[in-house]
């Protein structure tokens, strides 16, 4: 943590020399910058009949449309990436959205980065007429339009760059011998949290008096799928943000989050031992949080104090439980019982178009944010999986194969790339930990029974579930569309050109390559945008580009731009420890084995999905984040659970 931080003070010292910046706010002064989207897979063959390929436009004139992007650009970068002649003479006309001409330019392109200073108008559209040859055939790494020209480092700056890094590391151990070699009064400042806690949580004592263990118990699991089936549906009908609804759905998740700890209170609370990284890093984060809404108003305000003041007491509450695993067992049977309503649901309401090229989003708005439920649905099966082979509980063996079979088939219907990343996986881990499990007990025969059986199920679960989101809606005559619903058909488009070839720079030609673009869906471009508005103190919301806010697909560069590049460690660090801890658990526990492995499975779907979906862009709302911050609790205690107090005094 200490290195990293240090990192990336240093590549943020780097990029203000570049841009000769010396601003917290707008720290990398580089203008407004667009990339074109969907050039990656646009070949243009002028004169030849390649109609019948993907990504081919087989006329002259091309068009590239910025989506709405209107601004007063003065430079045009075009990347030619293949070209089968020297150079290529063409037209450039610069159009309004609407088609309008603003004007044109005649321009020479060649095999590399062609750059074309413009006039400083206002445009979002540019059509490239080619005039010779008839015959040529090129492609392209990137487009992109700027308000100012691309600076490339120099030796000063990455002179900059080392010496900033030398000074931090320096002047941090010099500090670090200064404080008594690092002994400072961090988790003084835990202890008195926790002191806050507890006059709170005591206060709540009357409740185990008033209610049993088992109603306690069921009306946590009903308040957990309460607030999950409410989040989807505020997401489906566009009712989360817009407006005062967030501040409205806000209230309602803090008063569900405070019923669950109430509910979970048992005894008198004490202190308990939170001397971990994992610790530190969440509350970092969160002082980190308030510190950037200080000086910058958020969209979602107070999310850092939410994060010290209520989650804090949630997991306070939960680790003075007898027995903490009994709700990481009602998290699970919340996801089951909403599985289930999300299947009937889906089966009956909710439509399946092979033909519309899009995956398929279920009771939800998005087939992204279905699968991030789905996984954590599937760990939950491949958990009961687990307990009943180490019970010898075959009929809930049986009822849990079939779960994931089902959840199987609808990740598989989702499309997502992530998904079935996780779901590969996941699988493999399951498999290789119920070997190494069962084969200390000499059970092999029960091994490859279910093997056997997983994998004979799951086809014909997948036939009948594809054909009944197919056919059942229409045959019952009442589908439903959300308002928010993402289901649009892809499209292919154009790409344009530029004058006065140069070298493209490296960095250009990893990022933008055609390769890494396909594979991550165009999300490299959606990470630029982002990190071109970088800074220390954050900002409000989302950046606009494209014509419209975008979001990040990357939990990292969303916690950045929103509240500083300094939380980037904290952050990271956090996730980085609740995979590792997670597993160590699952190792090193005799007991519990089943549940372990969902909890450990939770942390690992929530880091994948943190790198390339938006989980952290809006809280509160996607299944995944409300897993990850009410189990991200159940890692704070250390070895050592209760501090003794009388002993401390003394």
């Amino acid at each position: 943590m200490w290195l990293f931080t240090g990192v990336v003070i240093a590549v943020m010292a780097f990029g203000m020399s570049i841009t000769h910046s010396f601003s917290l706010s707008d720290s990398l002064k580089i203008g407004k910058v667009v990339d074109a989207p969907n050039t990656s897979r646009l070949i243009v063959a002028v004169g030849e009949d390649n109609q019948g390929e993907l990504g081919y436009c087989t006329y002259n004139m091309i068009r590239v449309d910025f989506e709405g992007d209107s601004a007063k650009w003065k430079y045009l970068y075009l990347d030619i990436t293949d070209m089968d002649t020297d150079k290529i003479k063409c037209k450039i006309i610069f159009r309004t959205a609407n088609g309008e001409e603003v004007y044109n330019k005649y321009a020479e392109l060649r095999k590399k980065m062609n750059k074309l200073t413009l006039t400083g108008q206002k445009f979002s559209c540019i059509n490239i007429e080619i005039i010779e040859p008839q015959n040529c055939k090129l492609s392209f790494r990137n487009i992109q339009l700027r308000e100012k020209e691309k600076l490339f480092p120099g030796k000063k700056d990455y002179a900059v760059c080392v010496l900033v890094f030398v000074t931090y590391i320096i002047g941090t151990v010099f500090l670090y011998l200064k404080t008594a070699k690092g002994k400072t009064q961090f988790y003084s400042c835990m202890d008195a949290l926790q002191d806050v806690y507890i006059i709170v949580g005591n206060a709540y004592l009357w409740v185990p008096k008033k209610l049993s263990a088992v109603t306690r118990s069921r009306l946590r699991t009903i308040l957990l799928m309460l607030w999950m089936i409410v989040m989807m549906t505020a997401g489906n009908l566009k009712k989360y943000w817009s407006g005062n609804h967030y501040k409205y759905n806000l209230v309602f998740c803090l008063c569900i989050l405070f019923l669950i700890t109430v509910l979970m209170v048992e005894k008198r609370l004490k202190r308990i031992n939170w001397n971990r990284q994992i610790v530190f890093c969440w509350v970092l984060m969160s002082v980190l949080m308030c510190v950037s809404e200080f000086f910058c108003m958020k969209r979602f305000p107070v999310t850092g104090y939410i994060n010290l003041l209520v989650f804090g007491f949630f997991y306070l509450v939960w680790n003075n439980m007898e027995e903490p695993k009994l709700f990481i067992t009602e998290i699970m049977n919340a996801l089951k019982g909403l599985f289930v309503f999300s299947v009937v649901f889906s089966l009956l309401f909710r439509s399946y178009i092979k033909e519309n090229g899009c995956g398929y989003a279920g009771p939800t708005w998005n087939p992204n944010i279905f699968v991030m439920f789905l996984i954590p649905v599937l760990l939950v099966f491949l958990a009961e999986i687990i307990e009943a082979v180490q019970n010898g509980k075959k009929r809930k063996g049986i009822i849990s194969i079939w779960g994931s079979g089902i959840c199987i088939s609808f990740i598989w219907l989702c499309g997502s790339r992530m998904g079935k990343v996780l779901f590969f996986l996941i699988i493999l881990f399951f498999f290789v930990y119920i070997k190494r499990e069962i084969l200390k007990r000499g059970q092999l025969v029960r091994a490859i029974l279910i093997v056997a059986v997983s994998v004979t199920m799951v086809v014909p679960i997948h036939a009948a579930l594809e054909w009944g989101v197919i056919h059942l809606p229409s045959f019952i005559g009442y589908e439903i569309e959300f308002p928010a619903d993402a289901l649009k058909v892809s499209e292919e488009k154009g790409a344009f050109t530029v004058h006065a070839a140069e070298d493209t720079y490296w960095f250009d030609k990893v990022v933008y390559d055609a390769r890494v673009t396909r594979l991550l869906a165009e999300r490299n471009l959606f990470w630029m945008g982002y990190l071109r508005e970088m800074n220390f103190l954050g900002h409000e919301y989302m950046p606009v580009f494209w014509g419209t806010l975008r979001l990040a697909h990357n939990g990292v560069l969303t916690f950045a731009y929103m509240y500083g590049v300094l939380i980037v460690v904290p952050y990271l660090f956090m996730y980085l420890n609740s995979v590792g801890l997670s597993f160590v658990m699952l190792v090193r526990e005799k007991k519990n084995k089943g549940h372990l492995f969902f909890v450990f499975g939770v942390f690992v779907t929530a880091f994948f999905f943190m790198i390339e979906e938006n989980i952290e862009q809006r809280p509160f709302l996607v299944t995944i984040w409300i897993l990850f911050y009410l189990m991200l609790g159940y890692l704070f205690p250390h070895e050592k659970k209760y501090l003794d107090l009388n002993k401390e005094i003394k």
